[in-house]
């Protein structure tokens, strides 16, 4: 999960980006639905969610900068998100993933948090 600010003429949008792949034989798990998506964030208890968007908002040739892992079967959603759920996400000690819609909704937690610390003012 990548957030990521897009800028268009002072018109600012804040977005969550979530790749889902597996680390596993693909053939273990069905592909992502298309129509599919839904994502659920439980933040130190809160619980935020979202449907992603229509069309992703970043172009994907910049995989590195958008810390887009390196496999072929990577899926790529978009979430519109506000600043204030943004800023509370990163400042939140306990984060869970789920994907609701997915076949095999298993919650996620974090493998590597690169997060900067900010304070909660």
């Amino acid at each position: 999960m990548v957030a990521v600010e897009i800028d268009i003429s002072g018109d600012y949008k804040d977005y969550l980006l979530v790749y889902r792949w597996s680390t596993v034989d693909r053939r273990m798990l069905p592909p992502p639905d298309p129509a599919g998506g839904a994502l659920r964030i439980v933040a130190d208890g809160r619980v935020f969610n979202f449907n992603p968007v229509d069309k992703l908002p970043v172009n994907f040739a910049q995989r590195r900068e958008l810390h887009m892992p390196k496999h072929d079967d990577v899926v790529p959603r978009g979430y519109k998100v506000d600043p204030e759920t943004l800023h509370f996400l990163a400042i939140s000690q306990d984060l869970t993933l789920r994907m609701p819609k997915e076949p095999f909704d298993t919650p996620f937690t974090l493998f590597e948090d690169g997060r900067v610390r900010c304070s909660s003012s």
